[in-house]
């Protein structure tokens, strides 16, 4: 599964994070065959007293997918403009900003919004499923 992993991450990088590239959906797929031979379920809790493996700050390793991209910085750097990554909430608009990595913490949460379905609002209160949240 390592080797598979390291594969993906080396094509993904080959191909400037181009998550449709044709080698980086055969690397996917071959990490998914790997994975579902292990019978393991990353869905599932463990029963161990170790930390969730979902859990933690995910590192996007795909290049940023928002329109009216500039290019790239010297630094490869994807480009927008303050405007475009803000929907226009901070000003200046035209001020060009590069993304140096987009961060996803997700962590268990305790509070249950009324937007979630209700199906999994009584699987968080029956404790049979976890509700995480991420920012």
């Amino acid at each position: 599964m390592e080797k598979c992993k390291k594969n993906l991450l080396i094509t993904l990088a080959d191909a400037n994070g181009e998550t449709a590239c044709p080698k980086v959906l055969a690397a996917v797929q071959e990490l998914m065959e790997v994975y579902k031979s292990t019978g393991l379920d990353i869905r599932k809790e463990p029963t161990d007293g170790q930390e969730h493996a979902l859990d933690g700050i995910w590192l996007t390793v795909s290049r940023p997918n928002y329109s009216e991209c500039l290019g790239q910085s010297t630094a490869g750097e994807y480009m927008y403009t303050l405007g475009r990554m803000s929907f226009d909430r901070f000003r200046p608009t035209g001020l060009v900003c590069s993304i140096q990595g987009l961060f996803n913490p997700v962590f268990v949460t305790d509070d249950t919004p009324e937007t979630v379905p209700r199906s999994l609002g009584r699987e968080v209160q029956q404790r049979s499923s976890t509700l995480r949240t991420y920012k």
